[in-house]
């Protein structure tokens, strides 16, 4: 069986091609592991985005099915040298033999939100306007997701997202229709900005 193969082959194939659906056994053609990690340069993005693949690739390739061990061991072969060197540093409550996927994650995330530069990525959230040929859904996930790296007080976040709406939103007709609401509240802004588009399909 291909999947049980996969528990065989040394740690340096675990890039390669070797996923299996979770359905067969059958190879995913073509599928490859997330690239390794920039911890260098743009941390809380680069992060996000190889978070978010990495998980991808687990629900692709079947990967709860396997060993404990063989996850540890695909999850920090792909994290590449660097990032590597990070997380022999960390300090973990459990020993290496007990040790899960999950466990690494979240010592990454209290490494990142440790290292976020919070002007920067508050510069890069106030600067993101809703780009073209982007739809409204699209922009307010990408700003959702930016703004979570502010560090912006938990009764600040939605009137800060409403603001970021209003000022960067590309159908001027709707934002002239936000700047006249008074009382405009984040759910209202959202709504107005989807039945806008809506009515433009």
């Amino acid at each position: 069986m291909w999947c049980n193969y996969l528990l065989n082959v040394s740690v340096e194939q675990y890039g390669r091609s070797t996923a299996c659906t979770a359905d067969s056994n059958v190879p995913v053609s073509g599928l490859r592991a997330p690239q390794a990690l920039n911890v260098v340069n743009n941390l809380a993005e680069n992060w996000r985005l190889f978070k978010q693949k990495w998980r991808n690739y687990a629900i692709i390739t079947n990967l709860s099915q396997q060993a404990r061990e063989y996850q540890v061991a695909l999850f920090l072969h792909t994290i590449g040298d660097e990032t590597l060197k990070v997380y022999n540093g960390f300090k973990f409550d459990t020993p290496d033999a007990a040790r899960t996927v999950d466990e690494i994650i979240d010592k990454f995330e209290i490494f990142v939100v440790g290292e976020i530069n919070e002007t920067y990525e508050r510069y890069v959230f106030n600067r993101r306007d809703q780009l073209e040929g982007k739809s409204f859904e699209a922009f307010l996930t990408v700003i959702r997701s930016l703004v979570k790296t502010c560090k912006y007080c938990d009764n600040c976040v939605n009137s800060i997202l409403r603001d970021r709406i209003v000022l960067g939103i590309r159908d001027v007709t709707t934002q002239q229709i936000l700047l006249r609401e008074r009382a405009l509240t984040l759910e209202k802004t959202i709504d107005i900005c989807k039945s806008a588009e809506n009515a433009l399909l």
